[in-house]
């Protein structure tokens, strides 16, 4: 399934984004994280319009795509680095980045499939398109020993999950 047209990269991204398997509502008053600004409503003539503001908080709306369902949609994205486009595979890989460093949900990654697809990005001749991504990939490789080497038993717990 290397041959993927843009039409079939676009709806698995979009099934992915559209997927609200257990995504909490962060349009809610109140939400965590979210504080109201004291300037809550101003009056303009008769009429009276509500403003608030918020505190936009990117750790809490990252954690919204730190979802197994989610970073295995991203991971199989990834299969196909080699005939993705550039600008999706900085996507698929910044994203991923933002998931395993920012919110340091990295044992998400550690995924049997997801280490094949990381040895082939490895493996791969070292050019320009292809070093943000083995960046990443040598990046989730460290992280992987460093935690083995923390606790052995993470190599037993490392996930299994089938990509069709």
């Amino acid at each position: 399934m290397p041959d993927m047209t843009i039409i079939d990269e676009v709806n698995v991204v979009k099934s992915v984004f559209l997927s609200r398997e257990d995504i909490p509502e962060i349009m809610s008053n109140d939400a965590p994280g979210m504080t109201e600004d004291p300037r809550e409503s101003e009056i303009q003539g008769n009429e009276i319009h509500h403003v608030s503001e918020h505190r936009f908080q990117s750790n809490e709306y990252i954690m919204l795509y730190a979802r197994p369902a989610i970073v295995k949609s991203y991971c199989y994205l990834l299969q196909f680095f080699d005939t993705n486009k550039s600008s999706t595979n900085h996507a698929i890989v910044k994203m991923l980045y933002r998931v395993a460093h920012k919110i340091a949900m990295t044992p998400l990654m550690f995924q049997i499939s997801f280490f094949v697809t990381l040895r082939k990005i490895l493996s791969a001749p070292r050019i320009e398109a292809y070093k943000d991504i083995q960046k990443f990939a040598a990046f989730i490789v460290r992280r992987f020993t460093v935690a083995l080497k923390e606790n052995s038993s993470d190599l037993c717990r490392c996930n299994v999950l089938e990509i069709n």
